[in-house]
């Protein structure tokens, strides 16, 4: 009666067992573990009971919790063993992949860039000389001809990538896996003990069933773990990850062969990357340097300022600084009194010097004026009388004439036309007299 019972129940926690689904995110914390407790002694509590449910049969569910209880033991302790291996697994094709980066250390897109550049430089050669030589056509040649494996090489750097990433996930996803079992197994253990502390057959009986659910849980994420996951990341990831690089291997040596050594031109790539970071490193520290001591000079005369700035509050705060300063005042008072009372005294010099020698050349020109009218009065009256007495003269040799005979007529015109000329001149010269 017993065993068909315990079938029945069995049958009933498969089929509340729920489907595993695929974990995404890993557990930041592993479940705590209690595999160095006693858990095969029955410590039934037989105190705090509610006075329901079969006793006897309440044992039997507890004895099987402890079966099952320690099958989750063991398949966690097979789960977390796994660990070492899918870490063993990655540790090594990261090896393979940090060795084969060493050698080929470019990517798709250097690659390309840096072919591209090639060809661009030979045919600007081309038509800036006219010809290339011998080795420079065969390279350009080799190129041209090798694109496309040139172009699958770069996809398959690229690849490496790729599958890397993949690889890392599985990883996550192994760790995330592994976690969980653990976290079923606190639950179960938690299960467990209220199985220890029940006495109602029934409520032991559906926490029974709860074990069995973890346990199930955990032998499908074991089995996903050791026939799913690890074999795709050994037989799939890792074999795609040395296909791939015997391939690349290969290609390399291949275009090697026709002319074109991947490592010797990308070397160059690298060497003027370096030289290009190692002159922007320079110049970095060159600024760097700069700054500091501008700083410094900065530091070093905001200390100065202040130290003047307290020495100038201190000699303030003395009394002979308070003397010095007044002294200083007052004689810098007085001499501004003196400048002032020296400039006004020189330009009332200078103004009374420009008074007089104003009235004076008033006086002057005055004078001057009154001369000039008195010697113009003077010649227009000399004038007149010379023209009066030129005048009398005339009249006088005229009744003189009438009297001389008629053949001296002409002599007599002329003698009177000399007097009349030498008349005025005496006339000028008794003037000036």
């Amino acid at each position: 009666m017993i065993c068909v019972f315990l079938q029945a129940a069995t049958m009933y926690g498969q089929l509340e067992l729920g489907q595993l689904s695929m974990p995404e995110d890993q557990l930041k914390h592993d479940a705590t573990l209690h595999k160095d407790e006693t858990i095969h002694e029955s410590n039934l509590d037989t105190i705090d009971v509610d006075g329901s449910g079969n006793w006897l049969e309440k044992r039997i569910w507890f004895e099987q919790a402890q079966n099952a209880f320690d099958d989750i033991l063991l398949l966690v302790n097979r789960v977390v063993d796994m660990r070492i291996q899918f870490s063993n697994e990655v540790n090594a094709v990261g090896h393979t992949i940090d060795s084969f980066y060493e050698a080929v250390y470019f990517d798709k897109e250097q690659l390309d860039d840096k072919f591209k550049e090639i060809l661009v430089a030979l045919e600007f050669e081309q038509k800036l000389k006219g010809d290339l030589t011998q080795e420079e056509r065969a390279l350009q040649n080799s190129i041209k001809q090798e694109l496309a494996s040139i172009d699958q090489l770069g996809k398959n750097i690229k690849l490496i990538n790729v599958v890397d990433i993949k690889i890392d996930q599985a990883l996550m996803q192994a760790f995330k896996t592994i976690d969980e079992c653990r976290d079923y197994e606190a639950k179960a253990w938690a299960t467990f003990k209220l199985i220890g502390k029940e006495i109602d057959d029934k409520k032991a009986r559906n926490l029974y069933y709860e074990m069995q659910n973890f346990k199930e849980n955990i032998q499908q994420k074991s089995t996903y773990l050791s026939s799913s996951l690890l074999p795709y990341l050994h037989n799939t990831l890792v074999a795609k990850i040395d296909s791939i690089i015997a391939s690349i291997n290969q290609s390399i040596e291949q275009l090697k062969q026709k002319g074109i050594d991947l490592s010797n031109i990308m070397k160059t790539e690298q060497a003027n990357d370096v030289a290009q970071l190692q002159e922007r490193e320079k110049t970095s520290n060159a600024i760097a340097v700069e700054k500091a001591l501008e700083e410094e000079r900065e530091r070093e005369d905001a200390i100065a300022a202040r130290k003047a700035l307290a020495l100038k509050k201190k000699q303030e705060a003395s009394w002979s600084f308070i003397a010095y300063n007044f002294i200083a005042h007052a004689v810098t008072s007085v001499q501004e009194i003196f400048v002032r009372v020296s400039d006004f005294f020189v330009h009332s010099y200078f103004y009374i010097t420009y008074l007089i020698s104003n009235s004076l050349t008033k006086e002057t020109v005055e004078s001057k004026k009154t001369t000039d009218t008195i010697s113009s009065t003077v010649e227009s009256e000399h004038i007149h009388a010379a023209q009066d007495e030129a005048i009398s003269s005339q009249a006088h040799a005229d009744d003189k004439s009438e009297l001389v005979q008629v053949d001296n007529v002409d002599h007599a015109e002329n003698s009177s036309h000399v007097d009349a000329i030498v008349t005025p001149q005496a006339a000028d010269e008794g003037i000036q007299l």
